[in-house]
């Protein structure tokens, strides 16, 4: 098997424009780092840079022409095209999917993962993202060519052409695919050591100033993880080094939804939401009485939260023998969840895609439509092969003023719309309705529905 690592990167970085020739240790820069890293790797036939047509990156063909690395330069925004098209190029059998923003990324990491690839037979693997893996910012992911042509071909959402291999992650029934765990000694849970701002920049320096300089740039992961392990880990609900004062800033963008969850659970000053502090405040206790109504039928043993972030909501809700299961799409919300929550099960799962779920006694939506409107109908469909016949759905959600203009306004212009998304499935148990002044004034939808059959 032919298998080649395509290192992804461009200069129009929308949090960090040009970090990719940033400097990071004695001189080198960023994406250089990343490159002399993996051309160490010894499972890789070569190692290719995969850059935008933009004519701000020639530096970046420069630089990895230098270093003997290929280059091929596709379209700045449909990076599943580039990789596809770099593959028909240079046709590997399998592809190493590298970021430039992780010039930590570790060789003896990639010869495994590939080992292991090649072992299990399989078409997508990546080192395991929820703490039992390499510190986030060493590891990366591999897929089979035909794999990615499958992608390239099918993927339509604007998501799944923005990031690679989400669309073979997200269909395990067609693709088979496996994470690799870590030794316990190679692992630092909660860790990120890659570059998406100056503030994690500025840290990443720092920690390679601690390195031993003798090893440098091509420190092994032995030397790196233990003094990862060894980085203050500040209270759940931030993150190592903080990126942002506001979570705002990777949930929706001018008027759009943004959607980087990931990045906003690991990169936010605080916990996104407060959930940390909301089951104390009113429109969590209205919930809460809502929901408790769905459990007060002795039927109800079974309890699945859709977007449960931290898991503080869904912990209310825990005791009596009840079986309570949480899911997010951001694996570090899931692993944070799960160090505060260990009597609860916590998945990394995504709605708006088919899969194997309950059929629960009752699931809880809880402010999660709005950062999945643009998928409604999946989520619909999906939601509501979750609940079995006789089970309950917990709608909670906050709207912005009505006579505005808001992000998914569109598809769930008011409480009533969303509502109905469900009620071909579900009759109405209990609907309220409050107008709040604050958080924009609109109101708040409380609704608890049976499903029918």
């Amino acid at each position: 098997m032919r298998v080649m690592a395509f290192v992804q990167a461009r200069m129009g970085s929308t949090r960090l424009p040009g970090k990719s020739l940033m400097p990071v240790w004695n001189g080198m820069g960023v994406l250089e780092m990343t490159l002399r890293r993996a051309l160490r790797a010894r499972t890789l036939s070569g190692v290719v840079l995969c850059t935008s047509t933009d004519p701000a990156c020639d530096a970046l063909e420069t630089l990895a022409s230098g270093l003997g690395v290929q280059v091929f330069r596709g379209p700045e925004d449909d990076v599943l095209a580039r990789y596809a098209l770099a593959a028909e190029r240079f046709e590997p059998d399998a592809v190493v999917r590298i970021c430039a923003d992780s010039p930590l990324v570790c060789p003896e990491g990639i010869d495994a993962l590939v080992a292991f690839f090649r072992a299990e037979g399989l078409d997508y693997a990546a080192h395991a993202m929820d703490g039992t893996g390499l510190p986030d910012g060493l590891g990366c992911e591999v897929f089979t060519a035909a794999a990615l042509a499958q992608a390239h071909a099918e993927a339509t959402a604007p998501e799944d052409r923005e990031h690679v291999s989400l669309f073979i992650r997200h269909r395990p029934e067609r693709f088979r695919q496996a994470t690799l765990a870590a030794d316990a000694a190679l692992r630092a849970p909660g860790v990120s050591l890659d570059v998406d701002t100056q503030d994690d920049l500025d840290a990443l320096r720092r920690f390679i100033m601690a390195l031993p300089p003798s090893e440098g740039p091509f420190w092994s992961a032995d030397a790196i993880a233990p003094l990862a392990r060894g980085l203050h880990t500040p209270p759940q609900g931030t993150s190592m080094d903080i990126a942002s004062d506001d979570y705002h800033d990777f949930f929706i963008r001018d008027g759009k939804l943004i959607g980087e969850f990931e990045q906003m659970y690991r990169k936010s000053r605080h916990a996104p939401w407060h959930q940390d502090e909301a089951c104390d405040k009113w429109f969590n206790k209205v919930s809460a009485a809502l929901v408790g109504h769905a459990l007060d039928d002795p039927s109800v043993r079974t309890v699945f939260e859709v977007g449960s972030g931290l898991g503080y909501f869904l912990s209310q809700f825990a005791g009596e023998g009840r079986t309570l299961t949480g899911t997010d799409v951001s694996a570090t919300a899931v692993e944070k969840a799960r160090a505060l929550f260990p009597g609860i099960s916590f998945e990394v799962d995504d709605i708006r895609f088919e899969g194997r779920r309950g059929p629960y006694d009752l699931c809880l939506m809880q402010a999660v439509c709005w950062c999945i409107f643009p998928h409604m109908d999946d989520v619909v469909r999906n939601v509501t092969a979750t609940v079995r016949p006789g089970g309950y759905l917990f709608l909670g959600e906050c709207f912005q003023p009505l006579d505005g203009p808001f992000a998914g306004k569109d598809v769930i212009p008011t409480p009533d719309a969303l509502i109905g998304h469900f009620s071909h499935a579900f009759d109405t148990v209990a609907d309220v309705r409050v107008t709040r002044g604050e958080m924009g004034g609109g109101p708040i939808i409380y609704w608890l529905g049976r499903r029918r059959g």
